[in-house]
């Protein structure tokens, strides 16, 4: 017993939550780790006045992937959770996942099995023996297209509307794709990539051809040779004229039109793993690997720096533009839930 609780103790200190996604009906609070699990927390019930402490613990907890990590995730319309880890991308029933979640307490520790519903294979990278993995995932309501940021250096889309195996993949980077962005219209026409190979790509969906390209590492002014070329994370504003891009180089902000870099933002010592785009406001939110979360405006001035429980943080989520309820998750087994823009009210915590 004492070594069981032991490795869950260290299991725990050393967990890393990449992503999170919300229900179709808000409620539920979905977040993945570095042990492929996929934990459930009734977020309505954690955010109530009379709320206690058993309710930011997850209600419902199932492996999504052995033996490896779940990196991604996105609730794909009204009826599926999309997870992506090492291999195929997998998607679970929101319906299922619910009533589970409903099941009494001891109904739910017997029954922490969930079947997914359908995958959907990865292109194997040429001479790697090795299976690809997604790094992100998103989903185009109106089309009803998926695509996938993989470590094959590919976006993979699929049609779900013809067919879950009809698929095309976007070429042009030359190292793993690690974030996609896509940009606003209905339907949208516009998609944005990050990669290791140092460069942020601007895609047109209509042509599967790339129309615009920015290599931060190739600006003195964003060089820092200790921490690398890479980039991590990307998005677009909502008028699809502004670029934030972040990762090795100092995060910067490009007019997208004329190609130009606009701003530059410094963060000292720190690399960007997130970064997100206010369709309303335009502010910028960065997750950075100093246990800070960042607001700027489009112009590049600080609005607001809020210290975070999460040391590295991967991942923000907006799951509510009305009340603007925030949720912030990274290298920790905490995920810090933040009621008003500028204030961490409690966190809820992975049981491992």
């Amino acid at each position: 017993m004492f070594l069981e609780n032991e490795l869950a103790v260290r299991k725990r200190a050393y967990i890393t939550v990449y992503q999170q996604a919300v229900s179709p009906c808000g409620r539920y609070l979905a977040v993945c780790d570095s042990y492929g699990l996929v934990s459930l927390f009734q977020l309505s019930a954690a955010v109530s006045i009379n709320t206690v402490e058993d309710t930011r613990r997850p209600l419902f907890t199932f492996q999504a992937f052995q033996n490896t990590p779940c990196y991604s995730m996105i609730t794909a319309g009204d009826d599926f959770l999309v997870t992506g880890g090492v291999g195929p991308v997998k998607a679970f029933s929101w319906k299922e996942i619910i009533r589970k979640c409903k099941l009494p307490s001891a109904e739910r520790a017997a029954s922490s099995q969930l079947h997914e519903v359908w995958s959907l294979p990865l292109d194997q990278k040429r001479d790697v023996f090795d299976e690809a993995e997604c790094n992100c995932i998103v989903f185009d309501d109106a089309s009803n297209t998926l695509f996938a940021a993989c470590g094959n250096d590919l976006i993979q889309r699929w049609d779900l509307e013809t067919g879950r195996g009809s698929k095309t993949s976007l070429k042009g980077h030359t190292d793993y794709v690690q974030w996609l962005t896509l940009g606003s219209g209905n339907p949208c026409q516009t998609l944005a990539s990050a990669s290791e190979d140092g460069s942020a790509k601007i895609w047109d969906l209509r042509t599967s051809s790339v129309v615009k390209s920015f290599v931060p590492s190739k600006r003195r002014e964003l060089v820092r040779p200790d921490l690398g070329s890479w980039l991590s994370c990307v998005c677009l504003d909502a008028s699809n004229q502004w670029l934030v891009c972040g990762g090795g180089p100092m995060l910067s902000i490009w007019h997208v039109p004329s190609g130009e870099m606009a701003q530059s933002i410094e963060i000292p010592g720190a690399t960007q793993h997130h970064v997100s785009c206010d369709p309303v406001t335009s502010e910028i939110t960065v997750g950075s690997s100093d246990n800070h979360l960042y607001t700027y405006a489009i112009n590049g001035s600080l609005v607001r720096k809020v210290s975070s429980n999460v040391p590295v943080i991967y991942h923000t989520l907006k799951s509510d533009q009305v009340t603007q309820l925030m949720t912030v998750a990274g290298q920790s087994s905490k995920i810090d839930v933040l009621t008003n823009p500028g204030y961490i009210a409690f966190s809820l915590n992975i049981r491992v």
